[in-house]
């Protein structure tokens, strides 16, 4: 990175791809001029663990019995069961599961979801939600 007198040109993104969870630092030194060896405060990155799902359209759940199945799959091993809470907005237009739990220490799991149109009685979208908890996944 070359500095110069303008704002925008010393600003500098920098991307961190967590590859499993947990917590780093990241810290910068500058290397030339003015800024040689200078030390930047570090920053502290917090990768937390997630959930993978099979695929993200769901597509058009057709009334009155329009089903669809997906996994969900951890992206880290769990420590200790984990509890994944489904839930989808706004309430009533897909039945789905309430919530679905990992084993701990298991390095492949994967649950599948069947979603299933509850035979609400006009076209409707709905989103679905997942939030895990237990473990590394609190």
């Amino acid at each position: 990175c070359k500095a110069d007198r303008t704002l925008a040109a010393n600003s500098r993104n920098i991307t961190v791809e967590c590859l499993r969870a947990g917590v780093a630092r990241v810290q910068v030194r500058g290397t030339a001029g003015n800024y040689a060896s200078l030390l930047y405060a570090p920053v502290t990155v917090e990768c937390l663990p997630g959930l993978q799902f099979s695929r993200r359209d769901l597509g058009t759940l057709s009334a009155p019995d329009g089903s669809t199945t997906v996994l969900l799959t951890p992206t880290d091993i769990p420590d200790e069961r984990v509890t994944v809470v489904i839930t989808s907005s706004p309430p009533g237009i897909v039945e789905h599961p309430p919530r679905v739990f990992f084993e701990p220490f298991l390095n492949t799991q994967s649950r599948s979801i069947v979603l299933r149109h509850s035979g609400f009685p006009q076209a409707a979208t709905a989103s679905i939600s997942v939030a895990a908890y237990g473990g590394i996944y609190q």
